[in-house]
């Protein structure tokens, strides 16, 4: 997977949280698991700047 750098503002979405192609998506979960959905995307995506060896990680 590579990562997009020139995206402003936010990292995008995964597919199982919200609908990436859309500009203000609705979330696809609700509730305690939007929260949890939220932060997994977070760890999801801290580990793909770790893996792109980005010393600074940005959200």
């Amino acid at each position: 997977m590579t990562l997009d750098t020139t995206i402003a503002g936010s990292l995008p979405e995964p597919a199982w949280l919200a609908e990436p192609e859309k500009l203000w998506p609705a979330w696809r979960l609700e509730g305690e698991d939007l929260e949890r959905g939220k932060r997994d995307a977070v760890l999801v995506w801290l580990e793909e700047q770790e893996d792109a060896g980005i010393d600074v990680a940005s959200m």
